[in-house]
This record gives C-alpha cells, sequence and structure tokens, in this order.
C-alpha cells in the first residue's frame, strides 16, 4: 500500500486502508481536490495532497520582469520600468519629449525605430533582432565637452554600445558592463552629429539584450584662439625656401603635396583622409634638436609627430598654439629627422586642418675635451671604441641612461646608440603582431584570439 496506506489480511487477500488524500487499490491515486472546481471565477486550482489553493497569478502571468499581486478577485501585474499592459506585455517607447526630460540634457534628439524605452531615470534599447541597430542623435556646436553614463547587459559579448562623432566611432562597450562614466572633449568651432548606436551582431539572437543610457550632457567652451595667421593663398615651398624659413643648416626632402610658404613658418597643404605629409633630413649626433609647431584640427585623430629613426618620440593633436621642444640625440651616427602630418583614415579631408612648423635647428654637441697628460711614466692608454668602456674596453655603454625615451615606451641599448619601443618582444601572443602608436602600442590579433595582448581565446 503506497503513499502512507495500511494493508489489512483478508481471508482471501488484502486491502489497502488509504491515507487522507489517497484512493486506489494500493493507494496509488492522488484524489483530484480541484475536482469540482471549488475556486472563484478566474482563480486557477491547484491541487495538493488532500487540500488545494486557489491563485490568480499562475506562473509566467507578468512578462518582462512583472511580479504578480494577489487581488480578492483577481490580479494585477507591477511592471517594470519601460513596460505597461495588463500583463506587462507592451512595451513603453519613450517619446523625443521624455528622452529629453530623462537624459536631463539641453539637446534636441531624434532617434530610429524601434527607438528607446522609457525607464524613468535612464532609457535603454528596445529589443532588436539580429543584424538590427537602434540610434540616438543630436548635433552641438564645438569646442566643449560631451559627458554620459552608459550600460550594456549583452552576455554573447558580440552586441554593443558605441558613440559616434561624425560618423567616426569614438568610443564602444560590450558584455556585461555596469553604469560607466565618460567624457569627451570636443574641439574646433564646427557643429557636430553625436550618436549613441546600440547594434546587435548576426552572432546574437534578438531579445532580453539591450544597452542603456542617461545623464547625457553638453558643456560649451569659448572657442581656441586660432593658429598664427597665414597669407592666403598659401604657395607651395620649394626645398630650398624651406631651409630658409626654418634657417636650419640641414638639408630637406619633403613628399607631395608637401609644404606651403607662410613667410616665418611652413604650413602642411590641404590634405584628405588617409594621406599624409612628411619633412625629412638626416642629422649626424650627438647633438640636440629643437622646434616649435602648432596644429590647428577639428580632430584629435590628426597628429603633427616627430620621428628619429622611424621611432615616434613627439606629437600634438587637436588645437594647439605654437609649441616650444627639443629632444636629446647621442651617439655618433647619423639619424633620420622626419616631422610628418597624418589625416587620419576615418577622417573627412578639408583645407581648414593644417600643420605648422617653424625655427627648426640642429645643434651639434661640442667635442670632448682630449685628455690631459698621463701622469705616470709611460705610454698612454689606447682609447676605446665608440660605444666601450673600462680598462680593457670590454664594457658596452648604456646609451638608455639617463632615459632617452618617451613615458612608457622601452628603451633597447646598442653600441653607442639606443632605439624606443613601445613594442618589446612577445608583447602580443598568439601570433599577434604588434603596432606602434603615439603613446603606446595596439595588438593585431590573429583570427580566433582578442583582448590588449591577444591574450584571449574568443570562444
Amino acid at each position: 500500500c503506497q503513499n502512507g496506506g495500511t494493508c489489512e489480511e483478508l481471508a482471501d487477500g488484502f486491502v489497502c486502508q488509504c491515507a487522507p488524500g489517497f484512493n486506489g487499490t494500493n493507494c496509488e491515486v492522488n484524489i483530484d481536490d480541484c475536482l469540482p472546481n471549488p475556486c472563484a471565477v478566474g482563480a486557477t486550482c491547484i491541487d495538493a495532497v488532500a487540500n488545494y489553493t486557489c491563485t490568480f497569478c499562475p506562473a509566467n502571468t507578468c512578462q518582462n520582469g512583472g511580479t504578480c499581486e494577489e487581488l480578492a478577485d483577481g490580479f494585477v501585474c507591477q511592471c517594470a520600468p519601460g513596460f505597461n499592459g495588463t500583463n506587462c506585455e507592451h512595451i513603453q517607447e519613450a517619446t523625443i519629449e521624455r528622452i529629453g526630460e530623462i537624459l536631463g540634457a539641453p539637446l534636441e534628439w531624434t532617434f530610429t525605430s524601434p527607438g528607446w524605452v522609457d525607464a524613468q531615470d535612464h532609457i535603454f534599447s528596445t529589443p532588436i533582432s539580429r543584424k538590427q541597430q537602434v540610434d540616438l542623435v543630436t548635433v552641438v556646436t564645438g569646442p566643449g565637452q560631451l559627458t554620459w553614463e552608459w550600460s550594456v547587459s549583452s552576455p554573447s559579448y558580440w552586441d554593443s554600445l558605441r558613440l559616434y562623432i561624425d560618423n567616426d566611432r569614438v568610443a564602444k562597450i560590450y558584455g556585461e558592463v555596469g553604469w560607466t562614466n565618460e567624457s569627451l572633449r570636443i574641439t574646433g568651432s564646427s557643429t557636430r552629429i553625436v550618436r549613441f548606436r546600440y547594434r546587435k551582431y548576426s552572432y546574437g539572437d534578438g531579445g532580453g539584450d539591450n544597452g542603456s543610457l542617461r545623464s547625457v550632457r553638453w558643456s560649451p567652451e569659448s572657442p581656441l584662439p586660432s593658429p598664427s595667421p597665414n597669407p592666403s593663398p598659401i604657395t607651395q615651398a620649394s626645398a630650398a625656401r624651406i631651409g630658409e624659413i626654418l634657417g636650419s643648416p640641414v638639408e630637406w626632402t619633403f613628399t607631395s603635396p608637401g609644404w606651403g610658404d607662410a613667410q616665418d613658418h611652413i604650413v602642411s597643404m590641404p590634405i584628405l583622409r588617409n594621406q599624409q605629409i612628411d619633412l625629412v633630413t638626416t642629422v649626424t649626433g650627438p647633438g640636440q634638436l629643437e622646434w616649435e609647431w602648432s596644429l590647428s584640427s577639428g580632430c584629435d585623430d590628426d597628429e603633427l609627430r616627430l620621428y628619429i629613426d622611424h621611432y615616434l618620440v613627439a606629437y600634438i593633436e587637436g588645437n594647439r598654439g605654437w609649441t616650444s621642444r627639443s629632444i636629446q640625440i647621442r651617439g655618433s651616427g647619423t639619424r633620420i629627422v622626419r616631422f610628418s602630418y597624418r589625416k587620419d583614415d576615418e577622417e573627412e579631408g578639408h583645407g581648414g586642418d593644417q600643420a605648422y612648423l617653424r625655427a627648426v635647428h640642429w645643434i651639434p654637441a661640442a667635442p670632448s675635451p682630449s685628455p690631459g697628460p698621463s701622469p705616470s711614466p709611460g705610454p698612454s692608454p689606447s682609447p676605446c671604441p665608440t660605444g666601450f668602456t673600462g680598462a680593457m674596453c670590454k664594457d658596452n655603454i648604456n646609451d638608455c641612461l639617463p632615459d632617452s625615451c618617451p613615458v612608457g615606451a622601452t628603451c633597447i641599448d646598442g653600441v653607442a646608440s639606443f632605439t624606443c619601443t613601445f613594442c618589446p618582444a612577445n608583447t602580443c601572443q598568439n601570433g599577434g603582431t604588434c603596432e606602434e602608436q603615439a603613446d603606446g602600442f595596439v595588438c593585431q590579433c590573429a583570427a580566433g584570439f582578442n583582448g590588449t595582448n591577444c591574450e584571449d581565446n574568443i570562444d
């Protein structure tokens, strides 16, 4: 006899005395206490053992994270922010006016369909399918500071929330990321298009993943003064004229389209995206290189750089007035000096962005004084080869002391020379290649890997 029943012997068999709530020959049947239906109209009866319960809130009654509350004759769903309806089945899409109230920014917004959800103190993207995206767009007139807080919920790590300025991506988050404060300074006095975009990639399924946004602020600044005025139009300078303007006792070569003659300085000629202008010479060390430079660019990705033997040693970006710089070049070898102005490959080129250069001087170091006569009798010892010292000339002088490289770079000692690199050996793992940047490096990872050093195997 099952379910707590007791067995009673009979002359020719047995009979089970069943516990309350069960019947059947062996007490194997749970009596359905919901028959006939004892609950009020509209309620659901849930059978128990010799008992039942009535509920107006069966499982999954309230959708999208809503909670069900029992009433005397029914139920009510308490919906999560951004949803409404009897069962919280409807998305409460925010209006443009409501988005402005939530973000709290004095900006006018537009958005693409399907749009963004009103979550009272923030907005988040409506559910979208793979390969779809949701945009929120406004415009600002620079210069100024853009600040915002954003978050992403995407276990797949394939969906991302991005910020674009004039169609150029400047920030991105993906994966499971809580509220994060961000800021971006926008230079130049032009009007810029600001776009927040949440995109569902082809590898993820549509549904509960979303990007969230709040506290978008735009703080205008006073425009920066323009660089030194130049005569108009600017004519391209010859190599000889460049030498006269810069006043440097070195010979210059340059790439097309070249540099303009601005009388007391030179200025880059207009270039398009993914172009650059180089001004190249050579010097024989040791000595000191001095120069003054300036940059006028509406994009922080445009830079004026100085390379020594193909190693980046100094740069400026954005809008900068005249700045004086100098660098010590050690060793007695011949070094290649290259000033390079580059227009980033994601920026539209226009003539208003320019680089300026003047007063480039190479000052050779004075020769070391000859040692005086030896006070002791006997022949003077032979001098060591360049780069070596010690009684037997076996010690290689450490040309990396004092530190000759930019902050963050690694100095590699040679013989009477050194090299600076942001890419020491084995920086990028798993077959990745290291690419030098202005103030660091970036790893170009082999297929199947990602991470700062390509250390992560993509799942």
